[in-house]
């Protein structure tokens, strides 16, 4: 496309002078030499300058406008060869050093004779398209890295979740082999312990005492292993949540106590109704049996001694609760009894193992378990287990 600039033009170009000025398009014009010798004030606007007059004045060559000398070489040569070049976008620099995103079209400019005097332009402002389409461009690599390194972490988790299932079954297999070779010893001992206590009669208090002990021992290591056993298998059995009437299961543990409840006088009271409970009715009998033997060795030697299971803790009033009336818990020692082997009282039997066996079932129904002071200076423990629907 060829653009003449003839007198009549110019003149119709100059009467036109108000129009191009409200334009949202840049006009310009150039010589042969590249000086802006013409441009309505959008284009002066884009070029960083208040007015075209300003422009004009400054005697810019439309080269000094390119931040890349490259895009208005070949620019040029492209409207030289083929006489216009339409929609090429490129960056301009003002003279402030602004710059901004351009779609330029350029057409020669001849005279009234067809002679080549220079350029005609036509700007568009693209600056808030690009950096927009930018901005997206650079949120999707972002989005694509990030994808990358969430794959990445997702294949280390699967990783290291195999090599700790791995390394889990190996520990597993290793418990069931102790456990097995512990238990045949043991049973040896006791064997030989009640057939020494029924052939032989001890000449001396001393070997009747040494007898007792060896015999307490041996049901001790055996209670050990047992609670290891216990724990090995909480991990081992299959989940099957059922709707659990907690008093039902506590009366069943209390059936199944009834010889050691027998060797101490001991009130054991239930709450009526309680709500349901949503676990595997083994586990919560194990938890219940564990709380009720440690409740019932707290009061043993207590006159008057008594057991209380109920809910509405201080901290929680949906909580489920096991009291008793017997010496309590220091505050200070409340969370260590929920460590492996930790024993309060190294004279009564126990493993040290029945509070770990009971935080580990509640944590397994995301619920969770603590101590109180109990409402007669005992000991009240407290946990939370997912209720029943309705």
């Amino acid at each position: 496309m060829k653009v003449n600039i003839g007198s009549q033009a110019i003149r119709s170009a100059r009467q036109a002078e108000a129009l191009l000025g409200q334009l949202r398009e840049g006009l310009f014009q150039t010589d042969l030499d590249h000086l802006i010798v013409y441009c309505n004030e959008y284009a002066a606007r884009l070029a960083g300058f208040e007015s075209a007059e300003n422009m004009l004045q400054a005697k810019l060559r439309s080269v000094d406008l390119f931040v890349d000398s490259e895009d208005q070489s070949r620019l040029v040569q492209n409207v030289l060869l083929h006489g216009a070049v339409e929609s090429f976008v490129c960056r301009m620099r003002s003279p402030r050093g602004v710059e901004r995103w351009i779609q330029i079209s350029v057409f020669l400019a001849l005279d009234d004779h067809d002679q080549h005097v220079g350029f005609w332009g036509i700007l568009r402002d693209l600056t808030e398209q690009m950096e927009t389409r930018q901005a997206r461009d650079r949120l999707q690599r972002e989005l694509v890295e990030a994808l990358k390194r969430l794959e990445e972490s997702e294949r280390l988790v699967r990783q290291q979740r195999d090599e700790i299932l791995s390394r889990n079954r190996r520990l597993q297999e290793f418990h069931a082999a102790v456990i097995h070779d512990l238990k045949a010893p043991m049973n040896s001992l006791l064997g030989f312990l009640d057939m020494l206590g029924e052939t032989i009669v001890p000449s001396d208090e001393k070997t009747r005492h040494c007898l007792e002990r060896m015999r307490f021992n041996v049901l001790q290591m055996d209670r050990i292993v047992q609670g290891l056993q216990e724990l090995m298998l909480l991990d081992r059995e299959a989940e099957r949540r059922l709707p659990v009437d907690p008093v039902q299961v506590m009366r069943t543990v209390l059936q199944n106590r009834r010889e050691q409840m027998g060797r101490c006088a001991v009130t054991v009271e239930i709450q009526d109704e309680l709500p349901a409970v949503e676990v595997q009715p083994t586990k919560l009998y194990q938890l219940l049996d564990n709380l009720l033997s440690n409740a019932l060795k707290a009061v043993q030697s207590r006159a008057g001694g008594r057991v209380f299971f109920g809910r509405g803790c201080e901290s929680d009033p949906t909580a489920f609760f096991v009291e008793d009336n017997g010496p309590g818990i220091p505050s200070s020692e409340r969370e260590k009894v929920f460590a492996p082997f930790y024993r309060a009282d190294r004279s009564t039997p126990g493993s040290g193992l029945g509070l770990t066996i009971v935080r580990r079932i509640v944590e397994m129904y995301g619920g969770r378990v603590w101590i109180e002071a109990g409402a007669e200076g005992g000991t009240r423990v407290c946990f939370s287990l997912p209720r029943a629907a309705l």
